[in-house]
């Protein structure tokens, strides 16, 4: 097989192309020791958002599409992304012979540039350019072009994020104030724990400096 490592439970997870029902799902978990069984459920949320609609059986037994939601499940885990997409050019590459592999293997490329930290994003628009000048001259709006003026766009976009981000902190600190957990102001606004501590600190001083 190709790629990383591959999980069994993952891979049994892409086989069934995530299409269980909640019996199939509590059968084939039984079968899981924990930690196998953490990853099928990460393998099932994944795949609910890239959706593998038709994709024929060769590409989904192959590999390939198995690499590619264990990347996409170590970038969620915290893993930078681009590394892992030099390491699987092959697998997208395979998936261009079905029009439902390359469609799976765009909107994939599409959620590493817009997911990827700041300075991976020239690094990945460059390997995506790479990839897809592979295709026929002629092919319309490819990702890679797309991505170009995603990424022009995105400095516009900087403004309205650093805004939310502050009002979100703002939030947080309201909550935490309040005697609101951790846990749960990390829940609701998607602040990182470490981001969260650190306002936990600054409230600690404000209140004893006032005090």
């Amino acid at each position: 097989e190709k790629g990383e490592d591959h999980s069994v439970a993952v891979h049994t997870i892409v086989l069934k192309s995530g299409r269980l029902s909640d019996k199939q799902q509590t059968d084939l978990f039984a079968g899981f020791k924990p930690d196998e069984m953490q990853l099928a459920r990460e393998a099932l949320t994944t795949l609910s958002v890239f959706a593998l609609d038709d994709m024929p059986n060769k590409q989904l037994h192959d590999g390939s599409v198995t690499s590619i939601v264990c990347m996409l499940i170590n970038h969620q885990r915290g893993r930078l992304i681009l590394p892992s997409l030099d390491k699987l050019w092959d697998n997208f590459k395979s998936l261009k012979e079905s029009p439902q592999g390359q469609e799976f293997a765009e909107t994939v490329l599409t959620y590493a540039f817009l997911a990827g930290r700041e300075n991976e994003k020239r690094g990945i628009i460059e390997k995506i350019g790479k990839h897809l000048g592979e295709q026929e001259e002629g092919n319309a709006m490819t990702v890679a072009s797309a991505l170009k003026r995603e990424g022009r766009q995105e400095g516009e976009k900087l403004g309205m994020q650093k805004g939310k981000k502050e009002g979100l902190e703002t939030a947080a600190v309201g909550m935490l104030n309040k005697g609101i957990t951790t846990k749960d102001v990390i829940e609701i606004t998607h602040l990182s724990p470490k981001r969260i501590a650190q306002l936990k600190a600054e409230l600690k001083r404000q209140t004893g400096s006032s005090g």
